[in-house]
């Protein structure tokens, strides 16, 4: 009952909340800065405490977007690449990524809002952030 009530109240708030996006503005005497984009909004997600959790969480996840042409690209989501190859459709290059850590003491995000904590995880550590470097194409 209690989840009903919460996701009830989830959806309430993201009627009412709309979405906040800034852009960029764009000169038009400058040609190169055109290509710059930049983006900044949030959003509202509902998903469990941690992976097979009874548990949901309501996470606030800040939407911040970075990126020149199709050639360089930087974001939360998919984190910071440089296209070395930009041909026919095709973009392949490094990228950098980051996960966020997770607390053992409630299972938590560092963007949960409200939500129940959760004794499932203690004994199991905390899980520290990490970054990954690899490719994307």
């Amino acid at each position: 009952m209690h989840i009903a009530r919460f996701l009830l109240l989830v959806l309430f708030i993201s009627v009412l909340i709309p979405q906040i996006k800034a852009v960029a503005a764009e000169p038009e005497a400058n040609e190169i800065q055109k290509e710059w984009k930049i983006s900044a909004g949030a959003g509202l997600i509902v998903a469990p405490a941690f992976t097979g959790a009874k548990t949901y969480n309501l996470l606030a996840v800040p939407d911040i977007r970075v990126a020149y042409a199709d050639i360089f690209f930087a974001n939360i989501k998919d984190g910071v690449g440089y296209a070395v190859i930009h041909s026919d459709g095709w973009r392949v290059g490094p990228v950098v990524t980051y996960t966020f850590s997770r607390s053992e003491k409630d299972g938590g995000s560092p963007f949960r809002v409200a939500g129940a904590n959760s004794a499932a995880l203690q004994g199991m550590g905390d899980v520290p952030g990490h970054s990954f470097s690899g490719r994307f194409c």
